[in-house]
C-alpha cells in the first residue's frame, strides 16, 4: 500500500480482530499532506509481519533505490512460488 490508512469507524471494527497474516509493504512518505504518517504506520501495525519503506517524498511512488529494491525482493518470492506451483502443476501429479 502506498499512502494507506486504516479506518476507525465503529462500523469496520470487527475487520480487524486481529494482525491480519497476509504479506504487506506499506510505503510512507514523511511529507505526505494528504495521509499522515502516523495514520500510515496504524495501518501497517494492523499486519503481523509488515514491511514498511519510508522515504522523504509527500504521497507519491517514489522511484528511487532504496524503496524499489525492497519492493522488487518482496514481489520475487511470490513470483518464484507461482513459478513453482505452476510447474509443478503443469506435471499432472499436484492434483
Amino acid at each position: 500500500m502506498v499512502g494507506g490508512f486504516t479506518s476507525f469507524l465503529p462500523q469496520h471494527a470487527d475487520l480487524f480482530p486481529r494482525p491480519l497474516t497476509i504479506p504487506s509493504v506499506h510505503v510512507i512518505g514523511r511529507s505526505d499532506g494528504v495521509v499522515p504518517r502516523s495514520d500510515s504506520l496504524k495501518l501497517a501495525g494492523r499486519f503481523a509481519d509488515p514491511l514498511v519503506l519510508e522515504h522523504s517524498g509527500g504521497h507519491v511512488i517514489p522511484g528511487s533505490r532504496s524503496v524499489a529494491e525492497p519492493i522488487d525482493r518482496f514481489l520475487t518470492r511470490f513470483a518464484s512460488t507461482a513459478r513453482t506451483k505452476t510447474a509443478y502443476e503443469g506435471t499432472g501429479t499436484g492434483q
